[in-house]
């Protein structure tokens, strides 16, 4: 509770065993500073940040669930719900993209919903714009790897078109249950994402919309030319 204004905050710790590694304390840092720019109705607000006794970002405390719970125990969303959801992401991505900053780590996890209906974009701790320093190494893979775009996994210059894949990533988890690309004993996520076909969203839940499943599938083109070029 933060006793000034008698209102519930969430606070993100940094682990104690992260506090000597200077990069991970600076992405730390940057993720406070870029989310308490992003004002927007979709997107965790940032109230404050401080380095002592520990590194810690209060924010806003979300009283909801992440999606990935969601989608773990009620598979895949009605498809009113679900729009009506996707819009207020892609609000949420829209805003972000306008000012500069692509997210690069969009999944159902970074996504909450709210008691009364409202969702909220959050952890924009890998988020990158020209005007940040790089604090990755070339070649160094950031992000969730059954999320990423075919250029983020080659470590490829990224714009907001790589959002726009984890994007349809997200769609087709939340309208069909189960990822377009995941893991097995043969091959990795990374190199499906890369070169394999997925399965029509329609193949896995017959309620989907034929307009939705082209959607979907144009946010999940293998070349960055061939998907929508913004939200």
């Amino acid at each position: 509770i933060q006793r000034s204004l008698g209102r519930p905050v969430a606070i993100k710790e940094l682990k104690k065993a992260y506090h000597a590694d200077a990069q991970i304390v600076k992405r730390f840092e940057r993720e406070s500073r870029v989310a308490a720019s992003l004002q927007h109705e979709n997107i965790v607000h940032i109230y404050d940040y401080w380095n002592k006794p520990t590194y810690s970002i209060v924010m806003e405390y979300v009283d909801g669930a992440n999606f990935a719970d969601v989608i773990e125990k009620i598979g895949a969303l009605p498809v009113d719900v679900g729009v009506m959801i996707a819009i207020q992401v892609s609000n949420a991505l829209d805003y972000a993209h306008m000012r500069g900053f692509i997210h690069r780590d969009i999944k159902p996890s970074n996504i909450m919903i709210k008691r009364n209906g409202e969702v909220k974009l959050m952890d924009f701790g890998i988020a990158h714009t020209r005007n940040l320093e790089a604090l990755t190494m070339p070649g160094t893979l950031i992000g969730t790897p059954a999320y990423m775009s075919p250029e983020q996994i080659l470590g490829q210059q990224l714009d907001v078109r790589s959002d726009v894949f984890s994007f349809g990533v997200v769609l087709y988890e939340l309208f069909t249950g189960v990822k377009p690309f995941s893991d097995d004993d043969v091959r990795p996520v990374t190199a499906k994402i890369m070169k394999d076909k997925f399965l029509a969203p329609r193949r896995v839940n017959k309620e989907i919309p034929w307009r939705l499943q082209w959607l979907i599938r144009k946010c999940l083109r293998k070349k960055p030319h061939r998907r929508y070029g913004s939200m």
